[in-house]
């Protein structure tokens, strides 16, 4: 038993240090990995704060508005008028935040909730990339569960950043039948406007 232990061990000690070498190989640039300066690219850096989600249906009408954590804020009607709108929840945690730097490095933010209701972050880091209206955003959720990471740029000004993805079949029974694609909204911590 206690070989096989041994054996187990050992065998995670050298993964973990393989994992943890391997992204060491990843801080120098090359000249593929690193993103050219371009107006839009310069835009996307800075620290963004997540504000909400809106689902869209076919014809682009808002179906309904999520807040930065994920809950539910208002029902539309077809005509694109608020039906219901949910009661305020105060929540413990800031909302998630995503932090874009030169050269297509991101790590974004996003908050647990211990016992004792005090908030921890937890870092993701990341690649990005805008390609006209094509907004690649990859992180460990788009690795490892599969997670889209090819959107639609929307907006991207100064001081606010929109972008669209299509829901996929899983999420879809998650939400009304008439979504089809889901719009992210940022807003810059860091804006000087």
């Amino acid at each position: 038993m206690k070989k096989i232990l041994l054996t187990t061990l050992s065998s995670i000690v050298l993964y973990l240090s393989f994992v943890a070498c391997s992204g060491d190989d990843d801080s120098t640039s090359t000249p593929e990995n690193v993103i050219p300066s371009s107006p839009n690219n310069d835009k996307l850096v800075g620290k963004w704060a997540y504000t909400q989600m809106l689902t869209l249906n076919a014809k682009g009408k808002t179906v309904s508005t999520y807040n930065a954590y994920g809950k539910a804020v208002s029902i539309y009607d077809a005509n694109g008028k608020i039906v219901y709108t949910y009661p305020e929840n105060k929540e413990p945690c800031p909302p998630i935040a995503i932090e874009f730097k030169a050269g297509g490095v991101s790590e974004r933010t996003i908050y647990g909730l211990n016992e004792d209701d005090t908030c921890y972050p937890i870092l993701e880091k990341g690649k990005w990339n805008i390609k006209g209206d094509v907004f690649i955003l990859e992180n460990i959720y788009t690795e490892e569960y599969g997670y889209n990471s090819i959107y639609t740029l929307v907006t991207l000004s100064n001081d606010t950043l929109e972008y669209e993805e299509p829901i996929s079949k899983k999420m879809a029974t998650l939400f009304d039948p008439s979504v089809v694609k889901f719009r992210h909204v940022y807003k810059k911590l860091n804006s000087k406007n």
